[in-house]
């Protein structure tokens, strides 16, 4: 929740339909953004090793999926990123696409080494 603020509770614009996102990426999304996807340190009680789960031993945080050395090394969006920084999942709706597609890539990549 640390990059989150709100001035008002209300429906956040990426979860209505005028977002131009598809449901998918607005689940993983919303999985982002309130720390509910499955990296190590997201559930800690769970994992007695928090280091990342492809070997690169850096703590496995969502933020680092973006740093990952071996997920770079397997992922043509990551590599080509020169713009799009983990906190635009917090920022404004066109960030906050651009970030999701880039992410929803690096998650794709993440899933098949893991296989």
């Amino acid at each position: 929740m640390k990059y989150l603020e709100y001035d008002n509770i209300k429906m956040q614009r990426y979860l209505k339909s005028d977002s131009k996102m598809s449901n998918n990426e607005k689940y993983l999304l919303f999985k982002l953004r309130t720390r509910m996807i499955e990296v190590k340190t997201n559930f800690k009680n769970k994992y007695y090793d928090v280091h990342c789960s492809l070997g690169c031993r850096n703590e496995e945080t969502q933020s680092h999926l973006m740093n990952c050395q071996i997920i770079y090394d397997n992922c043509k969006a990551l590599r080509d990123n020169f713009e799009i920084e983990y906190e635009d999942l917090f920022g404004t709706i066109g960030q906050q696409r651009r970030a999701i597609k880039l992410f929803m890539e690096i998650w794709k990549t993440r899933e098949s080494l893991l296989i």
